[in-house]
């Protein structure tokens, strides 16, 4: 099968080898999302027939296909398809609507005559056909660097998840994974590894995992050696920061950006004198200036969606160091700013109300059949 991507304003045209309305509805159902479509919660389909008592039988889910980026291998396409699949599959909450079952529809609407160009239409056709909620998404990926056969990559899924009965997307999940070239178990289960984690978040069931972005200045790699894993340790240390503050359901972190900048020079300040076999030789200190600025993203839902607030601040330190200093010493201020400043931006989520108001009940009707609009308790 093969997959091409044309854009336009408003809509992505996503062309499939298979009968003509399969295009229609992947294009429709993306466009969901590319203008913005937020309707009230007092819409109703037209030609609606379908029972939405919660009693009704299971939630049912459709998943369509995915759009398949330029950059994007098959092995890559089809590893988060096909894991993002069985991730669904496996949450009790929802039935997922067959593939086959789903092709019938599309087959059947075809021979209808049916033309799905705009958001009501591609709506009103999953509740007839007893749709609840719908998934799409597309895929894209980027290479690095190719060296001698061998390159990296960065695949990314971005994912939403829509309440047909609301014509509402109620979360949108973007994650990304770094592998090497080649197809084979290990590279594909890192892929794989990708699918589950923005299933899983974009059922708002994993809270406590959000990416972290560790960025360094040019010139601070030249300033601060740091220790193997020196990176990973800084992310671990944020992540357990911030998932001291417990966000209730419905509310979680998205991600968060940490910026390092450091600037190393000679310290004119002072100068240290060792006694040598040729006499006294003088070495000057060196003078570091650290910079680091945070910023925190944190989503949340309320009746017209998905919501996102920002949260940022920074720090600033100087030290001197001894020119046989090591690489804890020369880290040290690094870490306590991670601290210092994740502890403001700490205090700043705890201090907006907004993000700590139950939603419990809200999330209960996105994802059941009777979703009619309930009220945000504090």
């Amino acid at each position: 099968m093969t997959h091409n991507i044309a854009r336009r304003p408003g809509h992505f045209i996503f062309r499939v080898a298979t009968p003509r309305f399969a295009a229609a509805l992947v294009c429709a159902a993306l466009a969901i999302v590319s203008s913005g479509l937020r309707a009230g919660p007092s819409v109703t389909l037209p030609g609606e027939t379908k029972s939405v008592e919660s009693d009704a039988g299971p939630v049912r889910l459709a998943l369509l296909p995915f759009v398949k980026g330029e950059n994007v291998s098959d092995f890559e396409y089809e590893q988060v398809s096909s894991a993002f699949y069985l991730a669904l599959s496996r949450q009790k909450e929802f039935e997922i609507v067959p593939r086959f079952e789903l092709m019938r529809l599309l087959q059947k609407a075809e021979e209808a005559g049916e033309d799905f160009e705009s958001e009501d239409r591609i709506y009103t056709l999953a509740a007839d056909n007893n749709i609840d909620l719908m998934v799409f998404g597309s895929v894209g990926a980027v290479q690095h660097f190719e060296y001698k056969g061998v390159n990296l990559r960065t695949v990314g899924l971005k994912v939403e998840i829509a309440n047909v009965l609301r014509k509402q997307v109620f979360n949108t999940v973007a994650w990304s994974t770094s592998h090497l070239s080649g197809e084979n178990i290990q590279q594909g289960e890192k892929i794989s590894g990708l699918s589950t984690m923005a299933a899983a978040k974009l059922t708002w069931q994993s809270p406590d995992f959000f990416p972290v972005q560790i960025v360094f200045d040019p010139a601070s790699q030249k300033a601060v050696a740091r220790a193997p894993g020196a990176d990973e340790a800084y992310k671990d240390r944020v992540r357990s920061q911030l998932l001291e503050m417990k966000l209730p359901p419905g509310a979680e972190i998205d991600s968060v950006l940490v910026n390092v900048r450091e600037k190393k020079e000679m310290s004119g300040a002072g100068v240290v004198g060792c006694l040598t076999l040729v006499g006294w030789l003088f070495v000057p200190m060196w003078e570091v200036e650290y910079n680091l600025d945070m910023l925190v993203r944190v989503k949340y839902l309320n009746e017209e969606g998905v919501q996102y607030s920002e949260f940022a601040d920074a720090g600033q330190a100087r030290e001197s160091f001894h020119f046989t200093a090591g690489n804890e010493k020369y880290e040290k201020p690094t870490v306590e700013l991670l601290n210092s400043v994740g502890a403001l931006v700490h205090k700043a989520i705890r201090n907006d109300r907004k993000l700590f108001i139950d939603r419990s009940e809200l999330l209960r009707k996105l994802f059941q059949k009777d979703a009619r609009p309930t009220a945000d308790k504090v």
